[in-house]
């Protein structure tokens, strides 16, 4: 509250100085919230359906919540509080409450976007002292996912936590810079870590491309992703495992759909432009088309680039650069002697691993980044996935133990392109990520206030920034990393995994002795190799070893194919799965925290839209900037993006398939996992508000669950409904009648059914509030 004159008038200046919003002002801060780097590789898996799915979450989804929500910001005496307000306002201050926890709970999207950033800086940094700590992608099981060989000999789970802490701690801190001065930065970050390297990686995708010897070749194979099995060889039943509906394609439109979201963020500056019900539109428009074109090209870049069974989640943008950065061609020394020469290292993999095998593919990958070869204690560790112990120093049967980059020197400086493009990209999603929480703290903080919560929970620096919801970030990110590196790693070690992770981990470190462990003899390991090789189809030339991440199932029986799963669970006690996902821990733990997160969003979300549409029936007469002219329009749009949360949230929980995890008990891991924190978050997130409802009743305070269907701000309605706080204080004296009037004609809007009385009195409602809401201090950025 204001109590002075010349707080009152300094306030009022700097209002006026930055009242204003610009087009392209509101275009960069709408962009700079929904567009997602870290989100692409993810959305990859859905090939070309991409531009469909794209286009559907636009139409469907982005743009009716954008209508929706500029039309709630632009409503005089509704601007302050964002979707806290909104909700408020329409369903009550529970209501309200509660869709700000749930947009709290991005914090579980959190985690995997802290994975991103240090998978970026861990390419920045490679070579460093201490590199292998950073190394949050183990390269090897990166390059090649499905046969989780840990090539990062140093590789700790312990220093990793320690190190995203570290990350967590700078987040938290650059949040607590304040609002204005983080979206500063976060509109730079736009522009130097995620448009620029975007089109730097798009010239060198185009390049890749065009040099390749047959490019529309290229690109329509690396398009066709690989079927799932048969549920008889998978061991589920899930009938939606079909085509457009199949789990992978259901996981990528979640994924789309998530990607454009925190465009109600942007909708509270709408008041600030001028003249929104035109400007806004054109905003929207311009921000919708640039989203489309970075998410549509940036997945179809990475589905065009990176095999899908060796992507990353975390770290799939960096492998496409990687793949595409070699602009100066590669010279590898081939198994037989001789010497070729390949456009860059996408064409280098494409076609080795076509020749020789994907095992030879990644070798050349390792070679090209660290500059030397593959060797973790057993040269079986870098043989194909089906070579036999007896064939391994063969190099016709075994090509990968004899391919060799030569221009070291050249790809070093490759790589050092490499290393500064990464960086600034973690740089941007760090950045991003930190813009996120100074607004969702932010948000939160409000709604504690506006609840009166107790003063040291809604505790602020001068600059206007939430320490205490700082505080949570913390206690909360550590517990969720926390799981995410502990929980579902100890859970699913060796556990549902693929044919191929079987395979390539025949040798592996004991943790006590740290000395090689043989997890299969030699014998057994070579009768289920040779049972493989017996239905390959062999597509490579004729002398390269079979693949295991390119069987062709459909030329072979169901039965064929299961005896070799059950072959090897009667050796070893584990029930392969086939799948044509790649069987990561990593990406596993991504999609968990990832679908949490969209889950509590979305329902979030559908408790705005119902809101909304109570608005709509009951309160369309509201004074706003922004305004559609057609009801049925208004309704059919709240309903198309209701229908895709509501399918988002279904599908995220409810069998989309276990394909998408390697195999049902992964699958049921991460539910027995994800879906209990759902479900405690939401109702911790309830009892925490009951708690403080109860404790201000005992102390005589009002927090009237009533809806606030007129023009009258939040401060004024806390003065009328809790006069008593408010009396004796001289800034208020003088308006005892006025609140009296006030709660009068409150109760009148409320009971009576008459639209033109209801709309009559809120009028006058708000001409005798717009005094007291002088008294104060507007919410401004710091």
């Amino acid at each position: 509250m204001i109590n002075n004159k010349i707080k009152e008038a300094k306030i009022k200046k700097k209002l006026e100085k930055n009242k204003k919003v610009s087009l392209m002002g509101f275009v960069l801060l709408t962009a700079s919230a929904i567009i997602a780097f870290y989100t692409f590789p993810s959305l990859s898996t859905a090939g070309w359906i991409a531009i469909i799915f794209a286009f559907i979450t636009a139409m469907c989804w982005f743009i009716p919540i954008g209508i929706a929500a500029a039309e709630m910001a632009t409503i005089k005496g509704w601007a302050e509080g964002g979707i806290f307000t909104w909700v408020r306002n329409l369903l009550g201050p529970r209501n309200g409450f509660i869709v700000t926890w749930l947009q709290f709970q991005v914090t579980f999207g959190f985690v995997a976007m802290i994975l991103f950033v240090l998978s970026s800086f861990s390419f920045a940094f490679a070579g460093a002292d201490g590199y292998n700590y950073f190394n949050t992608l183990k390269l090897g099981t990166t390059l090649n996912q499905a046969t989780s060989v840990n090539f990062s000999k140093n590789f700790s789970n312990g220093a990793l936590y320690g190190i995203g802490i570290v990350v967590v701690a700078g987040l938290i801190f650059m949040s607590l810079l304040g609002q204005k001065r983080t979206h500063q930065f976060g509109q730079v970050a736009l522009i130097i870590g995620i448009l620029l390297p975007f089109f730097i990686i798009l010239g060198f995708q185009i390049y890749t491309v065009a040099t390749m010897p047959d490019p529309l070749y290229f690109i329509g194979k690396h398009f066709q992703k690989e079927p799932h099995l048969d549920p008889s060889v998978t061991g589920t039943s899930y009938e939606l495992n079909k085509t457009f509906m199949s789990s992978v394609v259901m996981a990528s439109f979640m994924a789309f759909s998530f990607s454009l979201h925190g465009v109600e963020v942007s909708a509270i500056a709408a008041n600030r432009m001028d003249n929104p019900s035109k400007k806004y539109p054109q905003a929207m428009m311009i921000v919708v088309i640039s989203a489309l074109v970075c998410i549509i090209i940036g997945s179809i870049m990475i589905s065009m680039t990176v095999p899908t069974s060796t992507l990353s989640f975390n770290g799939g943008l960096v492998q496409t650069i990687m793949f595409n950065l070699s602009v100066g061609g590669i010279d590898v020394k081939l198994p037989d002697g001789t010497v070729a020469h390949y456009k860059t290292l996408a064409h280098a993999y494409s076609v080795i691993e076509t020749q020789y095998g994907t095992a030879a593919a990644n070798q050349v990958m390792y070679q090209f980044v660290y500059g030397h070869p593959i060797n973790t204690g057993s040269d079986l560790a870098r043989s194909d996935l089906l070579t036999l112990t007896s064939e391994v120093n063969d190099p016709l049967k075994n090509p990968s133990l004899f391919i060799s980059v030569m221009n070291i020197e050249t790809n070093k400086m490759a790589m050092q392109g490499l290393q500064a493009i990464t960086f600034f990209i973690g740089i941007g999603v760090f950045v991003e990520v930190s813009v996120w929480m100074s607004n969702l703290s932010t948000g939160l903080n409000y709604a504690m206030r506006k609840a009166h919560f107790p003063a040291w929970v809604t505790y602020r620096l001068k600059n206007g920034s939430a320490l205490t919801v700082a505080i949570l970030w913390i206690v909360l990110l550590m517990c969720i990393f926390a799981i995410y590196m502990f929980g579902y790693n100890s859970l699913m070690q060796y556990k549902g995994q693929t044919i191929s992770d079987i395979l390539a981990n025949e040798i592996r470190i004991n943790q006590d002795q740290k000395e090689p462990m043989a997890l299969l003899s030699n014998q057994n390991l070579d009768e289920i190799k040779l049972m493989a090789r017996s239905i390959y189809e062999h597509s490579h030339a004729p002398g390269a070893q079979a693949n295991v991440l390119h069987f062709d199932f459909n030329k072979h029986a169901n039965s064929e194919v299961k005896a070799i799963y059950d072959k090897i669970k009667d050796y070893i006690g584990i029930n392969a799965v086939a799948s044509g996902t790649p069987a990561s821990i990593t990406n596993i733990s991504f999609i968990s925290n990832v679908v949490s997160q969209i889950s509590m969003y979305y329902i979030g979300y559908n408790i705005f839209l119902i809101g909304y549409l109570r608005y709509v029936f009951k309160a369309n007469w509201l004074r706003r900037e922004f305004r559609v002219k057609w009801s049925w329009l208004q309704i059919s749009l709240a309903l198309l993006a209701m229908g895709v949360n509501t399918f988002a949230v279904v599908a995220t929980y409810l069998p989309a398939a276990p394909e998408l995890y390697p195999g049902q008990e992964a699958y049921y891991v991460f539910i027995s996992i994800a879906l209990p924190m759902f479900i405690c978050t939401l109702l911790l997130g309830l009892f925490i508000y009951l708690i403080n409802y109860a404790w201000n009743k005992k102390r005589g305070i009002n927090l009237s669950e009533h809806s606030n269907l007129t023009n009258v701000d939040q401060n004024v309605l806390d003065v009328i409904n809790n006069w008593h706080l408010y009396k004796d204080q001289k800034e208020f004296a003088k308006f005892e009648r006025h609140v009296q009037l006030l709660q009068q004609k409150q109760v009148i809007v409320r009971t009576t059914k008459d639209k033109a009385q209801r709309e009559l009195v809120a009028n006058e409602m708000q001409y005798l509030a717009a005094e007291i809401a002088t008294r104060f201090a507007p919410e401004e950025e710091h």
